[in-house]
């Protein structure tokens, strides 16, 4: 029915076709960014959550909701080597915690 070059033609459109069905778009992805800190969720009572609320708006503004920053206050991910640790290893992605813990665990 088909010769080899027909077969040819048709197996690479075949796979042409699943590839185009099976991409998704870049631009189209939705990134996280989880921000974990000790402070009570307070701004007024504790500047580093009112930092972390300044910031979150700041990147959902200038990326156009393409990123979402969720903050977790008064160490909701942990302690705070338990939130280093986290972004180690790439659990959370960023923290912040005070300078008493950072010597300890980064050399």
């Amino acid at each position: 029915m088909f010769g080899r070059k027909g077969f040819f033609k048709v197996a690479s459109l075949a796979v042409a076709l699943l590839f185009v069905a099976c991409s998704s778009p870049a631009l189209a992805k939705e990134i996280v960014i989880k921000y974990a800190h000790g402070d009570p969720p307070d701004p007024i009572q504790a500047p580093a959550h009112g930092d972390a609320v300044t910031f979150k708006s700041l990147v959902e503004a200038a990326t156009n909701g393409q990123v979402k920053v969720q903050i977790y206050p008064a160490c909701q991910l942990g302690s705070e080597r338990e939130m280093l640790e986290g972004v180690k290893v790439g659990t959370i992605e960023m923290c912040n915690v005070s300078e008493g813990t950072v010597p300890g665990f980064f050399p």
